[in-house]
């Protein structure tokens, strides 16, 4: 529990100097999308499902769904047949606790995500913007 805990402080204190997490540290959507669309239009308009999106997705944020990825190799249930000394024995409270902070990392990461992709796309819409607005003035001084 501390690692998850000790990971999620570090963020929480950048987010709340942001403002997109409340004096009791839940995450304060309005604010996130306050400043979402406080953006240029056609970025703003382009992330304007993060907050659904990402609480989404934070949803699946759990102990078991982490443990059970292609990435550790395992599956979410354990076989029946294991030695008992090899099952963890998990406090549920604790285990609540942990879900929870994972939660909060996963929505945030999601936000940052959506976020980098909708800028990398409004980058590459402007800059195709300006090329074509160059061929359209290359072709029209060639005349």
């Amino acid at each position: 529990m501390d690692f998850f805990q000790e990971v999620w402080d570090r963020k929480a204190c950048i987010l709340s100097n942001a403002g997109w997490l409340d004096s009791e540290g839940n995450i304060d959507d309005s604010a996130i999308m306050s400043d979402i669309d406080s953006l240029a239009p056609a970025l703003s308009n382009s992330l304007a499902d993060t907050k659904d999106l990402c609480m989404n997705r934070s949803m699946d944020a759990t102990l078991e769904n982490l443990f059970a990825s292609e990435e550790f190799g395992a599956h979410a249930v354990m076989p029946e047949d294991e030695d008992d000394e090899c099952v963890p024995e998990i406090d549920p409270e604790q285990l609540l606790e942990v879900e929870i902070v994972l939660q909060k990392l996963a929505f945030f990461r999601c936000v940052h995500e959506n976020f980098m992709d909708g800028c990398g796309n409004y980058i590459l819409e402007a800059v195709q913007s300006m090329m074509m607005g160059m061929v359209d003035e290359t072709t029209t001084v060639s005349y």
